[in-house]
């Protein structure tokens, strides 16, 4: 008997959760896969972050996979099932010109339903490489991580790509800097974030300085109960221990305060990241092409299956504790962020203008007269996204890189 009665609460508790999500806006059976799912021994399917890295931070384990797509044996995201151009890589072919790509999981492709194979690195390489034979061969090096921004791209721009002889780097941004910039107080768990830290970052700090935090999951046994008993407030969240306490003890956060509260919010990062490789490449030699990503909720009204699947994402993500996911609150802030994104690559096209071959687009625009589903979620795009975008810079490369 006692064991039945604990079947039900636990039964009760599950239900009692669903009916509370679907009450906030979510659609039952999604909001059922999502709270099943909660169960410490669920199955977990998930994109990570990668491994640490002491110097980029963050890096791809070479030889597996990232979603669908396939790392390969150097550590960046693969172009197709042999890598047959990589054969002499680091070394660089006398006809080979190199491009370098640099962006987040969207250029990676994580979150693709096919595999390495539709990338816009992939595209992007094939692309350039049609038409009529030529003695001269593009290779595309997909630098795409997961959790990537401008300055994890800055950090692997110095570290690593000034090394390989790229003829062409090309970054596309946007998107992780507008969320680290929006919501970094949300984010941090801080009441500001800092420059040029990630979620990342704060948990790599958190980790290296013993700043601790207690443990939050829910029990194997009584997991619904005790979930429930936490939505209702009976059982407190837990918190870091003294956290906001040792942040006000480093210099580089109260300095971060006093420039946001200089420039009334984070919009300078993302430029600043951005131009800071555009001018070493402008003075070392090769190109650098900065592109504005697009993404969900901008410049182009969303089809009705990408509309359903994007108010079911926002609305799982809110009911899941991230409240700033809420559509209504999250579409103005990134809207906001990047239309000043927009502006600042207007200034620096405008100032790149007479530079050999570095140059800024805003092709936040690229699906505007596309009407068919391009979307995944808020900011990956499916396989004809991707081969859009990568049509877009091959022209671009095309015309402006050394051939």
């Amino acid at each position: 008997m006692t064991a039945l009665l604990c079947v039900l609460a636990e039964l009760a508790a599950f239900a009692g959760l669903v009916m509370f999500d679907v009450a906030r806006g979510e659609a039952p059976l999604q909001a059922i896969a999502r709270r099943a799912h909660m169960h410490p021994l669920a199955p977990k399917s998930v994109i990570t972050l990668g491994a640490f890295d002491p110097v980029v931070a963050q890096r791809l384990e070479p030889d597996s996979k990232s979603g669908n797509v396939r790392i390969n044996k150097y550590g960046f995201v693969a172009n197709g099932p042999d890598d047959a151009d990589l054969g002499r890589f680091p070394g660089k072919a006398a006809n080979e010109i190199r491009v370098v790509m640099l962006g987040s999981s969207t250029l990676a492709g994580s979150a693709l339903r096919s595999d390495e194979s539709r990338t816009i690195a992939a595209y992007l390489e094939r692309s350039l490489n049609a038409g009529p034979a030529s003695a001269r061969r593009y290779t595309v090096l997909n630098f795409g991580v997961n959790g990537g921004y401008s300055f994890s791209e800055l950090r692997t721009f110095f570290a690593q790509v000034i090394h390989l002889q790229p003829d062409v780097v090309v970054a596309l941004d946007g998107w992780s800097d507008a969320m680290e910039s929006a919501f970094n107080a949300e984010r941090s768990g801080l009441r500001h974030g800092l420059v040029n830290w990630s979620e990342l970052s704060y948990r790599h700090n958190d980790l290296f300085n013993r700043i601790a935090a207690k443990r939050d999951g829910a029990p194997y046994v009584f997991t619904y109960v005790y979930l429930a008993l936490r939505e209702l407030g009976i059982l407190g969240r837990e918190v870091a221990d003294h956290r906001q306490e040792r942040y006000e003890s480093m210099p580089w956060y109260r300095i971060s305060g006093d420039l946001i509260a200089e420039h009334k919010g984070l919009e300078f990062v993302l430029p600043r990241n951005v131009e800071a490789m555009a001018a070493y490449a402008d003075t070392a030699g090769f190109c650098f092409i900065g592109y504005l990503q697009p993404y969900a909720d901008l410049a182009r009204m969303a089809n009705k299956e990408e509309q359903d699947d994007l108010d079911a994402y926002h609305a799982a993500m809110a009911n899941s504790g991230l409240s700033y996911m809420a559509r209504a609150k999250f579409a103005p802030a990134m809207k906001t962020y990047f239309s000043s994104y927009r502006d600042a690559y207007r200034r620096l096209s405008a100032k790149y203008a007479g530079s050999k071959c570095a140059r800024f687009f805003d092709i936040t625009g690229v699906f505007e007269k596309t009407p068919e589903r391009i979307y995944l979620d808020p900011s990956h795009y499916n396989e004809r996204g991707n081969e859009l975008i990568a049509g877009r810079m091959a022209d671009d490369i095309r015309r402006i890189a050394p051939h």
